[in-house]
């Protein structure tokens, strides 16, 4: 075999070894390392997890807390991998290069605000917090910061503590630049999906709104009203997408 032959068939092997790194099917590794348990209860049940929700083998899921990780039922239960510095797309369950899909990952920090900025429970301590968006507050309510939400076409005014009018307000929020949370009508008890967080959820009760998380691996699917495993769900951002 000549020398320029050689040459290419190399060149030839190193390319497809480099794409194949770029669009690896994930090999599945444990999930006894710690880093892959990040972000989930102590008590989660790893080993139970596939057969209880009758979900079958080789079904990969995004990991909550990183977007180098991925989660994959095998032989009945959950094990988990690493992409080894690129990103797992739940999309094409493959690791990619970081960059070329939006990663959302689950698992961000969800108000209300830590109950450590309430009084301890028993307290007589009126304590009133703002909220992500503008139109809400807490109230510290035995130890607990439990949301509280203005009339329609209010704001929570933070320096008078009262819900007024948003020229007033002057609230920098969500509210002004990202979609309304829906507003609870008197009477209603059920839940909505959150409009920016397929993992959320609002629960409404008689006019009280409350931002809800579904448990690990879960999405709230819009055409149920309910949590279900994320690869069976259909989250608000994919349903307004069939619906366009």
């Amino acid at each position: 075999m000549n020398r320029d032959l050689k040459i290419v068939i190399f060149g030839l092997i190193m390319m497809m070894s480099f794409e194949s790194s770029m669009t690896a099917p994930p090999k599945f590794l444990n999930n006894t390392l710690t880093k892959y348990r990040r972000g989930f209860a102590d008590d989660f049940p790893w080993d139970t997890f596939c057969v209880d929700n009758n979900v079958p083998d080789n079904t990969f899921f995004a990991h909550p807390e990183s977007c180098e990780y991925y989660l994959v039922c095998s032989n009945g239960q959950l094990g988990a991998g690493s992409c080894e510095g690129f990103h797992f797309n739940p999309a094409i369950s493959e690791c990619v290069e970081p960059g070329s899909f939006d990663c959302v990952l689950d698992l961000l920090p969800v108000w209300p605000p830590p109950s450590e900025y309430c009084p301890p429970p028993g307290s007589n301590q009126l304590v009133i917090l703002p909220s992500r968006f503008c139109d809400a507050f807490y109230i510290c309510v035995n130890g607990q910061p439990v949301e509280m939400q203005c009339r329609p076409g209010q704001h929570w005014n933070a320096e008078r503590l009262y819900c007024d009018h948003p020229s007033r307000a002057g609230c920098q929020g969500e509210n002004g630049n990202g979609p309304l949370l829906p507003d609870c009508p008197i009477g209603f008890v059920g839940s909505f999906p959150h409009p920016e967080d397929c993992n959320l959820f609002i629960h409404c009760n008689n006019g009280n709104r409350n931002i809800q998380r579904c448990q690990h691996l879960h999405h709230f699917d819009v055409i149920s009203g309910r949590c279900m495993i994320m690869t069976q769900a259909e989250c608000i951002d994919e349903y307004r997408g069939r619906r366009a």
